[in-house]
């Protein structure tokens, strides 16, 4: 099943965005790839 991931899905508690992401296939035009690792940051003071 396809589903855009539009800009609200980010707009959530980013530990659950970067879980949810993990084995999403993204494409953009003829590229795409799997995600396989991400990094999630949940303070709001985090400098990463």
């Amino acid at each position: 099943m396809n589903r855009v991931v539009r800009a609200s899905f980010f707009k959530r508690d980013p530990l659950t965005c970067a879980r949810e992401l993990i084995g999403t296939e993204l494409i953009w035009g003829e590229c795409s790839g799997v995600v396989v690792e991400v990094e999630a940051y949940a303070a709001i003071e985090d400098e990463a």
